[in-house]
């Protein structure tokens, strides 16, 4: 016996004594390159990873696009290499080991160069901000901040972060991270501060070079940033993230 198969959400189940699986002729070439790449013998991503948050296994496993796979299809590696941007920001968000901060204040730098309207250049070093950021349609200026870390972000010194802000002569901060405590957002309450997760950014990113938009426009971020001064403006971001792409994810 292969195996059994149980019929729905009922008792039943049926046996698999022998059976057989055939690739149509065009497809085996593919079948053999994914194989040789990786093996069916790979233990796959646990779905009950207790160290982990659900939602951030699911988003590993739908952010997954084989360089093989984007070739057969037609699409260009430089897209291959788009969508792991979104990925990395998430990752080196984390800080694993004490190793990425340095690494997820540069994609963040690529990051917020995705907008076709802000100019992002790293500055960083003591006394500076950790990137320096030119809305060009409306010549603002504005800082982020690259807060990674294995565990929750204590607190947010606002004052180093406004001294940061007006060296550039901005009109706001946002600070990236990958979770805090609570104590945090209140830091930042009535400051021209806000919060962003790293993995809602990055979401935001990748809805965005998977739907294959080019001319991504900050507008939508200045327009909530300025709105909600002070607070995490991550739930505002998601929402749009949902209004402008849940139609187009139904209909593919």
């Amino acid at each position: 016996m292969i195996c059994k198969l149980q019929q729905g959400n009922t008792a039943t189940y049926r046996k698999i004594t022998r059976n057989a699986v055939s690739l149509p002729e065009n497809l085996t070439g593919l079948a053999g390159k994914l194989q040789n790449r990786y093996s069916f013998l790979d233990k796959p991503i646990p779905m009950d990873d207790k160290g982990r948050l659900q939602i951030d296994i699911i988003k590993e496993i739908y952010s997954f696009y084989p360089d093989i796979l984007l070739s057969e299809i037609g699409e260009t590696q430089e897209i291959g290499k788009l969508l792991e941007l979104p990925k990395l920001i998430d990752q080196y968000s984390n800080n694993p080991e004490n190793e990425t901060a340095y690494l997820f204040e540069n994609v963040l730098i690529d990051g917020f160069n995705m907008f076709y309207n802000v100019d992002a250049k790293g500055v960083g070093g003591s006394g500076h901000t950790d990137i320096e950021c030119l809305y060009l349609d409306k010549k603002k200026k504005f800082a982020v901040e690259s807060k990674s870390t294995a565990n929750k972000l204590l607190g947010i010194n606002v004052g180093r972060l406004r001294e940061h802000c007006e060296e550039i002569g901005g009109e706001y901060t946002i600070v990236v991270t990958p979770r805090y405590v609570p104590a945090a957002k209140r830091d930042i309450s009535g400051t021209p501060t806000v919060i962003i997760l790293a993995s809602t950014f990055a979401e935001y990113l990748y809805n965005c070079i998977d739907n294959d938009i080019r001319k991504i426009d900050y507008a939508d971020f200045d327009k909530i940033i300025t709105e909600n001064l002070g607070k995490d403006v991550s739930g505002d971001i998601s929402a749009l993230t949902v209004s402008k792409f849940s139609a187009s994810a139904a209909g593919k």
